[in-house]
């Protein structure tokens, strides 16, 4: 999916956009020019982020509460969105240290060597849809471990994670 040029008769919808990735995709495609949905299950957390993306950018941005995880807010939503042109995005940035990361209890078995932050996380993603690329993965050592993924086989490759991951914490 490439990311279409800014216009005032379209929108771009952001899931998630009340912390890490999600905020941060919001502030990069606002800066591009871009006018934002910002679909979120905590509204009151995301007023402040449109207000501050509309001052500081001038796009429109409207704050539209959903919980993803509820089948008829999911469905509403869809129902919603049906005919404008919205297609899927799936966005799997793999470790990154995020609140999301932090409730979940996942910042304890990430490699601290492979993290990448939010907000690189999500310059890359812009960046490679406005190219037309279909993945992107941000971080040298992240590219590395995914491409060796593909080649080396796992017997091999956990072993070394494992042992990189003692050196690290020592």
């Amino acid at each position: 999916m490439s990311l279409p040029s800014p216009s005032p008769t379209t929108d771009v919808i952001v899931t998630g956009a009340s912390s890490g990735i999600g905020t941060e995709l919001a502030r990069g495609l606002a800066r591009r020019g871009h006018n934002l949905v910002l679909v979120v299950r905590r509204k009151d957390r995301l007023d402040a982020l449109a207000e501050s993306v509309r001052a500081d950018h001038g796009v429109a941005v409207t704050v539209r509460p959903c919980d993803l995880g509820d089948a008829a807010d999911r469905a509403a939503l869809i129902e919603e969105l049906r005919d404008t042109g919205v297609s899927c995005t799936a966005l799997c940035p793999g470790p990154v240290p995020t609140e999301w990361a932090s409730v979940a209890g996942a910042q304890s078995w990430m490699l601290g060597s492979v993290t990448v932050s939010a907000e690189q996380v999500a310059e890359d993603g812009i960046t490679g849809m406005a190219q037309g690329k279909r993945s992107v993965v941000p971080g040298v050592v992240p590219k590395a471990v995914a491409t060796a993924g593909r080649f080396v086989p796992r017997t091999m490759l956990l072993p070394g994670i494992t042992l990189s991951e003692r050196f690290r914490r020592g």
